[in-house]
């Protein structure tokens, strides 16, 4: 069933994914296919420059939606669109256009994950439990562990924290537990603004060579990002673990 499951959900994001950067290359004005090239080799100003081709919607339209692929393919770096879009845009309209396509990113995996293994859930004759259908390589994994222990809320907040694991996979480990859309959403809102910003601010004054600032916002960045992995535990044990709502 995990096998099935999996290969539905493979499917499902890479349709989306297709579907999304279409549109975004369209709206970016590319036609021969830079913008994934540039996605995939972090090239911010190659991103920069398609989006300049269109106006200020469209290119709006673009960032949000570059947002979103990026939670999707896992693999592509998030840290680039935030840092192009500080780089066009006044830093409120970067942060929440980027804040907000983040989120959105994270909502709709997960809400593709679980829909998925919920409706094979209800066909398999076993009546397993969300959990049961944790893939073995994930099963000893730290978020995993945490979410069955303690808040679960908590916990994904400060997975997005954590160095090595890629912001695209923590939904798919998340639809797996006993996590809410509507937590998921709020714990994923509530972590994710300040790497966000940061990146955002250090495109916008890296571009008008203003360089001190740009390097100490991502120093400010991997500070935080540090304090909070080492000190994950410890925070989880402050808090207790909440019951299904």
């Amino acid at each position: 069933m995990n096998r099935k499951a999996s290969r539905k959900i493979l499917l499902i994001m890479i349709l989306t994914a297709v579907a999304i950067l279409l549109i975004a290359a369209v709206l970016s004005g590319d036609a021969t296919g830079e913008l994934w090239q540039y996605l995939r080799k972090g090239d911010e100003h190659g991103i920069v420059g398609l989006l300049r081709q269109e106006g200020w919607w469209q290119s709006i339209l673009s960032v949000f939606l570059l947002c979103v692929l990026q939670i999707i393919s896992v693999v592509l770096p998030g840290a680039v669109v935030h840092i192009a879009a500080g780089i066009i845009y006044p830093i409120l309209t970067a942060f929440l256009v980027c804040y907000l396509g983040f989120a959105a990113g994270h909502a709709l995996v997960f809400y593709i994950v679980r829909a998925v293994l919920r409706r094979e859930q209800r066909q398999d004759e076993s009546h397993r439990r969300p959990e049961d259908l944790i893939p073995e390589k994930y099963r000893n994994s730290w978020l995993i562990r945490k979410m069955q222990q303690a808040n679960p809320i908590l916990v994904t907040m400060l997975s997005c924290f954590m160095p090595g694991l890629p912001n695209g996979i923590i939904p798919h480990i998340a639809a797996r537990t006993e996590i809410t859309l509507r937590q998921y959403t709020l714990a994923i809102l509530l972590s994710s603004w300040l790497q966000i910003l940061c990146s955002c601010v250090a495109g916008h004054f890296f571009i008008r060579e203003n360089y001190l600032i740009s390097v100490l916002f991502i120093l400010l960045q991997w500070i935080v990002v540090w304090i909070v992995a080492k000190e994950r535990d410890a925070i989880l044990e402050k808090f207790p673990k909440q019951g299904r709502k």
